[in-house]
């Protein structure tokens, strides 16, 4: 994923042609992060799936697709390519 500007954000649909880590549909976090791609009519394509934000954040990091996570659940540590935040669905 390219860098991001600081205070910028990442379209849903800049994601929509990429393989992506997302959680187990037992996850609790499956159907809050699964919500905004439904809303903006994206099938999200599955590289793959985890029940933990951790694993999650992991996966990313090396390389196997972008994630959406809570930023809560980042490490200071985490030296991904780049984090940003989801814009609404509406900027989609």
């Amino acid at each position: 994923m390219a860098a991001v500007a600081e205070g910028s954000g990442v379209r849903l649909a800049d994601l929509a042609e990429r393989d992506r880590v997302r959680f187990t549909p037992d996850s609790g976090l499956s159907e809050i992060l699964d919500n905004p791609c439904a809303a903006a009519w994206l099938q999200p394509r599955i590289a793959v799936r985890t029940e933990q934000a951790p694993s999650a954040i992991e996966y990313a990091g090396a390389g196997l697709g972008p994630t959406l996570v809570p930023a809560s659940t980042i490490p200071p540590h985490f030296a991904a390519r780049s984090c940003a935040p989801i814009r609404p669905c509406a900027d989609n």
